[in-house]
């Protein structure tokens, strides 16, 4: 049996494309969480068992563990897979990340680029709601790699910012979306998905806190890995002097 190990950080939107794919092809997937700290070059990252394959970017990693149900069978299916594997990375993710993390205070924005941000996430919320109008999957009449893998790159945006009144309008998404997300390979990896009930706003405090805790755990990485000072050796003892006899 085919196996390997995936390095990705928990709970990351782009590990979970791998894992998923994985479980529907019966790939021998090992998954190892790294920590931010970890000076691994790439994350996620791939390595068969037998050490000859490596590989590197959820996209490719993901393409690498399924299977042929999962790629297409034709090859029109497969460049519609692929078709969609590409739009969710480049465009979806790029989006979705520009209105999410400074929305959780992780990061700086400015009010114009998280409003261009939601103008993105809704233009691609409209394009994939028209497409699924006459669709019940991506390609196909059943799950794909595609499913897989916009559904990750769109999770952070249900869960966190597209709230019931902003997914209101796009009906066929959204029953997408909750198609695939409780599929039960999906569910194995991600678990229960919570939609947002309201999306957050920046928040300078939480922005200030969160950089005071990155900054604190890097100082203790740092100091972990210094190396410990050697122990001095204790002078040794001086000898007793022999008692005399008289």
């Amino acid at each position: 049996m085919v196996s390997g190990t995936l390095y990705t950080y928990p709970n990351s939107f782009r590990g979970y494309k791998c894992a998923i794919a994985a479980l529907y092809s019966g790939f021998g997937l090992k998954v190892v969480e790294v920590q931010a700290g970890d000076k691994r070059p790439h994350v996620p990252s791939f390595e068969s068992s037998d050490k000859k394959t490596q590989l590197f970017e959820s996209t490719s990693i993901a393409y690498y563990v399924a299977n042929d149900q999962l790629r297409g069978t034709t090859l029109e299916d497969k460049a519609q897979v692929l078709q969609w594997v590409n739009y969710g990375n480049e465009t979806v993710a790029s989006a979705v990340a520009s209105w999410v993390y400074p929305a959780l205070s992780l990061v700086q924005s400015t009010p114009e680029l998280v409003q261009k941000a939601k103008e993105d996430v809704k233009q691609v919320f409209q394009c994939v709601n028209d497409y699924l109008k006459t669709r019940t999957f991506l390609v196909g009449e059943r799950l794909s790699l595609a499913d897989i893998s916009l559904a990750a790159d769109l999770l952070l945006a249900f869960t966190h910012i597209a709230d019931e009144s902003f997914r209101k309008p796009y009906t066929n998404l959204n029953r997408w979306f909750l198609t695939v997300v409780n599929q039960t390979n999906v569910k194995k990896v991600v678990g229960e998905v919570t939609l947002c009930s309201q999306a957050p706003v920046f928040c300078a405090a939480k922005h200030a806190e969160h950089q005071k805790a990155m900054a604190e755990h890097a100082t203790k990485e740092k100091k972990a890995k210094e190396p410990k000072p050697a122990k001095a050796a204790e002078p040794a003892k001086p000898k007793a002097a022999p008692k005399k006899r008289g």
